[in-house]
């Protein structure tokens, strides 16, 4: 020992440093778990849905639909269609069997919706424009809805996929379909990050992507959406089947004044549209610089043989024997036939000249009739 050092006792532990404090002491209930974070949920609360932010804005009274946070009952005339909605919603005999199976047995599967980014305290439409518009029709001034919150160009993508799941789309229709979404698909994908690139990632194109989910062919895909590109006369053409979409897709690489130079020849000629090798030829042309209105109209225009197509009848000696004498030869029964025609050419320019002239007696007896009653 050194001098002055008070003994040691032994049952005392090893000196514990000035100001060191005591380490805290477990909880006495055995039972209890450890402390919860601050802000963690509890079991069984539903999970927090920051776009209802957007109905708490608006002051209603709303009760969560179904006990589920994100579905609730919104007041009709609150609710917007999605802008640039490209699928037409019709009165037709499908969105009334709609009306009635609603007023019978209610809406069965609510839209879908999100917040309004450009008008506040409204909703815009993901999926269910049919349901809206039937709802509306059944005199619903409320409608069951599912409130989501996600980026415009995810809501694009799920906008045309839910409504893609229709029977009857029309080619124009689903061209501006496929044309948006593949837009949306462009802006998510983004870049590459540098881990990718170094992993030898190549991007997926997105109308790659687009055949994978539709099952269509890429190149399929693109001849729709070349749809878009053409002048409205011509999509008008596409969308009532006169005009074939292989045709159309070809055409849509001519300049606009091209296409509407071609629209009025195809109107003028009643309709007539090029054969798909013709406007394979005019894409060409086009291309190169060389095309002139001259050959777009000749496209259209008919031939010399359509105009005046060679006449060549053949009659056989059944036909020809019971208006023929018994000893006609070839020669004889031509004559024959030639005299017949003629004699029916007489006939009908006789007609023709009485309809012209009581068509203008008739005019007369009109014209005197209102002359005496103006006096």
């Amino acid at each position: 020992k050194k001098a002055g050092e008070p003994p040691k006792d032994p049952a005392a532990g090893p000196a514990k440093p000035e100001g060191e404090k005591k380490p805290e002491e477990p909880s006495k209930n055995p039972t209890a778990g450890p402390d919860k974070p601050e802000g963690e949920k509890k079991a069984g609360e539903p999970p927090k849905n920051p776009a209802l932010d957007a109905v708490a804005d608006l002051k209603m009274n709303i009760v969560p639909d179904d006990d589920d946070s994100s579905a609730i009952t919104l007041p009709i005339d609150l609710i917007d269609d999605f802008e640039g909605h490209p699928f037409p919603v019709e009165d037709d005999q499908d969105m009334m069997d709609l009306v009635s199976s609603i007023k019978q047995f209610g809406l069965l599967e609510r839209i879908t919706v999100i917040p309004n980014a450009k008008k506040p305290g409204r909703f815009e439409i993901v999926a269910g424009h049919r349901r809206k518009r039937a709802c509306q029709l059944a005199g619903y001034t409320n409608i069951r809805a599912e409130v989501r919150s996600m980026d415009r160009d995810t809501a694009i993508i799920f906008m045309v996929d839910s409504n893609l799941k229709r029977e009857k789309i029309s080619p124009m229709t689903k061209a501006r379909a496929y044309a948006m979404k593949l837009e949306a698909m462009k802006r998510k994908a983004g870049r590459l990050s540098k881990t990718d690139i170094l992993n030898g990632k190549k991007p997926m194109r997105a109308d790659e992507q687009l055949a994978q989910q539709t099952g269509e062919s890429r190149a399929n895909i693109q001849k729709i959406t070349r749809l878009t590109k053409l002048e409205p006369e011509l999509q008008e053409m596409v969308e009532k089947k006169v005009l074939p979409v292989h045709t159309a897709a070809d055409i849509s690489y001519l300049k606009p004044e091209e296409q509407k130079k071609l629209a009025d020849a195809i109107a003028k000629e009643g309709g007539t549209v090029p054969s798909g090798t013709q406007a394979a030829k005019l894409k060409k042309e086009s291309q190169a610089g060389n095309l002139t209105e001259e050959k777009i109209v000749k496209t259209v225009a008919p031939t010399k043989r359509e105009i005046s197509p060679p006449l060549k009848v053949t009659l056989n000696d059944e036909d020809l024997r019971p208006y023929m004498p018994k000893n006609a030869t070839i020669p004889d029964a031509k004559r024959i036939i030639l005299e017949a025609l003629a004699m029916r050419k007489q006939a009908m320019d006789r007609k023709a000249l009485k309809n012209a002239a009581d068509k203008d007696a008739t005019k007369g007896a009109k014209e005197k009739k209102t002359l005496t009653t103006a006096r």
